[in-house]
């Protein structure tokens, strides 16, 4: 977490390399697990990306997604909670979603730190990021092209 913060304040650069996409997931699970199991929080992970890999900063990239998906999880403090991440290949994609169904965001939600440094690094693998609200909520779409 601290590279991603020191990369916003443009103290370092990206250093973007292949990565399996699976390790990324992986790691992003991981690092909410402890929230997760705090809040008995329930995550349900659709993953479906294979070998596939992309090219980015596997830390950065990993430190973004954990704070869109914190994000997520912290509309509420409510334990009954369910979050989505899912993740799939799509020809020369990878597309991440991380959604919720229950709780309506606030109106700056999707304007609101941490989605711009988010924006900023997914930038950095030539991706994208969009953030849409529902009645009520949420969906994180981060697109990465694939390698293969």
């Amino acid at each position: 977490m601290e590279q991603w913060r020191r990369f916003l304040r443009g103290e370092v650069a990206a250093n973007p390399k292949p990565v399996r996409a699976q390790a990324i997931v992986d790691q992003v699970l991981k690092s909410i697990e402890p929230e997760r199991r705090l809040r008995s929080l329930t995550l349900e992970g659709q993953i479906n990306v294979g070998d596939s890999q992309v090219v980015a900063d596997e830390e950065l990239l990993v430190g973004a997604l954990s704070g869109l998906l914190m994000a997520t999880i912290a509309l509420t403090e409510e334990p009954a909670l369910t979050v989505t991440l899912a993740a799939e290949a799509r020809g020369n994609e990878i597309a991440i979603v991380i959604s919720q169904d229950q709780v309506r965001p606030p109106s700056n939600w999707a304007a609101e730190w941490p989605a711009a440094g988010a924006a900023r690094i997914v930038a950095t693998c030539n991706g994208r990021v969009a953030m849409t609200t529902n009645a009520p909520g949420t969906d994180i779409r981060v697109v990465v092209p694939r390698l293969k």
